[in-house]
């Protein structure tokens, strides 16, 4: 067998055959009598806490949307309409002749490589690369960036699709255990003075995804990188509003540089003011958060972002992976599918709803309903279920990276809540 040493990266042709992932080594579980399986979860692991508390459900929230009176610089008007409603601007897509146009300056008419799509696995960028090659006759070459915590599930279903459709897969992948190491020496430090301003830390190793877009773009001389992502459902301001930055909502979601330069600076000084504050931050993870709030907020690129140009339609996605590539879903993440490709997701939603008694499924409902894609009473029922401790994702997260998931979950729990 041939190994890829770390920072070099592995070319896979369409002739692929699927075998089953090595068992991860599980961690001795830890029980407390303090700690007792959720509610009519009679398999749940014996960490689980009885998850929901009656006080999130007593959270005030926006007559129009669902947002939570603990989402950062939130405020209600009279009618109890939230400020991200009373402001919100639909998103101006800029259309399919428009993507149809800004393609035909790059595709290739001999059927040689004419663009680079990232791959993580996930819906959204399994279906933009099924439409590229089908619908609008791109030759696209995919690429993956695994930094540790691209799921099993993913790789699967990268491999499905880049074998049906003949695209040649590039993936790079660091020191993968340094990388988990990283976010489990950041995770450790958090906990010793949590703030939700630094959650994001813990997959900033993952920033390195656009740094290798601009990166392989160049060394295969192509002009052109496609992400599939850039619709306004996934726009998640908590991110940032707990820093104590409240920002104006990004557009052109995905963005990062679009933040003007003083947030950029406020963003900056606040990071170095934690770590200041918790000098466990500095460990070997530092230089490696740095370069990636470089790649994130300043180095710029231009990539094109397949859905500022169409409608991000759920069911027609699902529609065409199920009969295309019978898609694997991870169920482990539930019913809801969205982020199934970051094995991280389910932790952090674990810690936000925990102490500020929403997750992002809050926000991405929430902005659905402003979309006119949800009512608000199928949002509350979909968030209800969304919001649900995914045990089994939270677990597979925890023996990747190493953590002792009792003694870290009892330490969240007794984090002091904003409600």
């Amino acid at each position: 067998m041939q190994h890829v040493l770390a920072g070099h990266y592995l070319r896979l042709s369409f002739d692929f055959k699927i075998f089953e992932q090595a068992q991860i080594p599980l961690l001795p579980k830890t029980t407390s009598p303090q700690r007792t399986p959720a509610k009519g979860h009679a398999e749940t692991p014996a960490f689980a806490v009885e998850f929901y508390r009656s006080s999130v459900h007593t959270l005030r929230r926006c007559t129009k949307c669902i947002l939570p009176q603990t989402y950062p610089f939130v405020d209600f008007d009279r009618n109890g309409v939230c400020s991200f409603c009373r402001n919100h601007e639909p998103q101006k897509l800029k259309g399919e002749d428009a993507l149809q146009r800004r393609l035909d300056r790059f595709r290739s008419k001999d059927g040689s490589p004419d663009c680079i799509v990232g791959l993580s696995g996930g819906r959204d960028s399994c279906y933009g690369l099924h439409i590229l090659k089908t619908t609008y006759g791109m030759h696209p070459i995919a690429y993956t960036f695994d930094w540790g915590l691209t799921t099993d599930v993913s790789r699967r279903n990268q491999a499905k699709v880049c074998g049906k459709l003949g695209i040649e897969h590039i993936i790079r992948s660091p020191d993968i255990l340094k990388k988990r190491r990283f976010v489990r020496k950041n995770i450790h430090a958090w906990l010793k003075q949590p703030q939700l301003g630094m959650v994001p830390l813990f997959q900033a190793g993952d920033k390195e995804f656009y740094h290798f877009g601009r990166a392989l773009q160049k060394e295969l001389n192509l002009e052109l990188t496609v992400l599939c992502s850039g619709h306004q459902l996934e726009h998640r301001e908590f991110m940032v509003g707990f820093t104590g930055i409240n920002h104006k909502p990004l557009r052109e979601n995905h963005d990062f540089q679009l933040h003007p330069l003083s947030n950029k600076i406020r963003l900056a000084a606040w990071y170095c003011l934690q770590y200041l504050k918790n000098p466990a931050y500095i460990n070997e993870s530092f230089f490696d958060s740095i370069r990636s709030y470089i790649i994130s907020f300043l180095v710029t690129a231009d990539f094109l972002y397949l859905f500022h140009y169409l409608v991000w339609d759920e069911p027609e996605i699902n529609r065409v992976l199920n009969k295309e590539y019978a898609w694997e879903s991870d169920q482990r993440v539930g019913q809801n599918q969205w982020r199934m490709g970051d094995g991280q997701t389910a932790f952090n939603n674990y810690i936000y709803y925990q102490i500020a008694g929403f997750t992002e499924f809050d926000a991405f409902r929430s902005n659905q309903i402003r979309e006119g894609l949800l009512d608000r009473e199928a949002a509350l029922r979909l968030v209800e279920n969304d919001n649900q401790p995914k045990f089994e994702s939270i677990e597979y997260f925890a023996r990747l990276i190493g953590l002792n998931l009792d003694e870290v979950l009892r330490k969240i729990d007794n984090i002091p809540k904003l409600y």
